[in-house]
């Protein structure tokens, strides 16, 4: 009996260690970069095993989170090329509603248009977008009355941990064009 209760005993360490060191990161704990520390859950939008979708804030400053889990470097260049794709679509010259004399499309000025960049840090390549939100933190806002907010938006793959993340950090338009934020993706480092 004591043989037995020992064993029993040594079972439940070992699994308890075997889960304690198998335990994976979630959400956006698993990337660093600078004050991530203080971002703070203000909204979850959804948490699965496969994917993290979350609205983070830190006072007055905001970033909005998307993660997805089991991803392929192929599948992860694709979700990349889409999110691309969707937000130039929105700037896309279109039909005008009602043609006539002063014109047949509507078109948004270059100056909203988002502008892509990439650069590689630590390895990783992270393609990030620069545009204009409007009030509910929409792009496509091509008017400066509807204008709030600046949108920093990262786009990165850690093969490690085959996660994808987007991270859009949230500006006032007032606030440097680039400066804070391109050294925040610049610190951007996957876990493993």
């Amino acid at each position: 009996m004591k043989r037995i209760s020992i064993l029993l005993f040594v079972g439940i360490v070992i699994f308890l260690v075997f889960i304690g060191t198998n335990k994976q990161c979630g959400g956006i704990n698993c990337v660093q970069f600078t004050n991530s520390e203080h971002l703070k859950e203000q909204e979850v939008y959804e948490n699965t095993d496969k994917s993290y979708r979350a609205l983070l804030s830190d006072g007055d400053k905001q970033a909005r989170v998307e993660v997805y889990s089991q991803v392929t470097a192929e599948e992860a260049e694709n979700f990349t090329q889409i999110k691309k794709m969707k937000m130039m679509g929105l700037f896309e010259n279109a039909r005008s509603p009602y043609p006539g004399m002063l014109s047949n499309e509507t078109e948004c000025d270059k100056k909203y248009i988002p502008t892509f960049n990439e650069i590689a840090v630590n390895g990783l390549l992270i393609q990030y977008i620069r545009g204009y939100l409007n009030e509910r933190l929409q792009y496509g806002s091509c008017l400066e009355s509807e204008i709030r907010h600046i949108g920093h938006l990262a786009l990165f793959y850690c093969p490690n941990e085959k996660k994808w993340y987007q991270i859009e950090v949230i500006a006032k338009p007032n606030e440097q064009a680039n400066g804070p934020y391109i050294n925040i993706f610049k610190s951007i480092r996957c876990h493993r």
